[in-house]
């Protein structure tokens, strides 16, 4: 039989602890401003995505939003594992990452970016869209 050692007991209630206290903090913070910011602000850009969307290149901009959604989500998690930066205001109680802008509001922008540059030359367009990339790859340093 395997041993479980204690520094892992331990571990496993803190664990239960942070999130039962994460799921009292989110119902302290519950349809505050900042609650259904985070609920309407996605809505909204995938309102404009769908009004302003290309056709022609849906297959494309959709598959481009997915590159930068797993990124951001990914990159975000490293973050927050780190405790580099916390989101104190989150749609669902148990997720401490913020994913109405790494599933919606980011990649939807930078679909838009990458539909309206697509007529303009490839480099006008990579030049168009690096300071987003900067950012989110930046962001660890930046907050740490």
């Amino acid at each position: 039989m395997l041993q479980i050692p204690s520094d892992f007991e331990a571990l496993m209630q803190l664990q239960v602890y942070v999130g039962e206290t994460r799921k009292l903090h989110w119902y302290s913070t519950l349809f505050s401003f900042q609650w259904w910011f985070s609920v309407f602000v996605p809505l909204c850009f995938i309102w404009i995505w769908i009004k302003f969307v290309k056709l022609s290149m849906i297959a494309e901009t959709v598959f481009y939003g997915l590159l930068w959604a797993i990124t951001a989500t990914y990159l975000d998690n490293i973050g927050t594992s780190f405790l580099l930066w916390e989101y104190p205001y989150t749609i669902v109680p148990l997720a401490s990452k913020n994913l109405s802008a790494n599933l919606t509001s980011l990649p939807i922008v930078l679909c838009l970016f990458i539909s309206i540059t697509q007529r303009q030359k490839p480099l006008c367009g990579q030049l168009s869209q690096s300071p987003f990339s900067s950012v989110l790859f930046l962001n660890p340093f930046l907050c740490g």
